[in-house]
């Protein structure tokens, strides 16, 4: 996968579901990403200097439909080391996210 920066969308919502998380701690938002092999759902995976990293627990789900109408839940996660690890987008009926959400557009689903 090729790194590319972090664009001012992802990052906008990014911060606000750090924010709205509720979950202690402080996450660092890296600058860069990898696109994740997901059919143009828009999932990411922040890239790190740790080479051993894995999945270690969802930070928190938040949801909201796209232009077609069909529900998106959308999962921020941390890894191993409790650090911010891949940014999911699941469309419903796994199709191509139409539209990037706002972050006032997103429902708190889980915490």
């Amino acid at each position: 996968m090729e790194a590319r920066k972090l664009n001012e969308h992802e990052l906008n919502l990014v911060k606000h579901l750090v924010k709205i998380s509720e979950k202690e701690g402080s996450y660092n938002i890296p600058a860069l990403v990898e696109e994740l092999k997901d059919g143009k759902m828009g999932s990411i995976r922040f890239v790190s200097g740790e080479p051993n990293r894995k999945y270690g627990a969802d930070l928190v789900q938040v949801e909201y439909k796209d232009e077609d109408s069909v529900p998106v839940i959308i999962t921020l996660t941390l890894d191993n080391q409790q650090q911010l690890y891949e940014f999911e987008f699941w469309k419903v009926d796994f199709e191509k996210l139409l539209r990037y959400p706002k972050p006032d557009e997103v429902v708190l689903i889980k915490n």
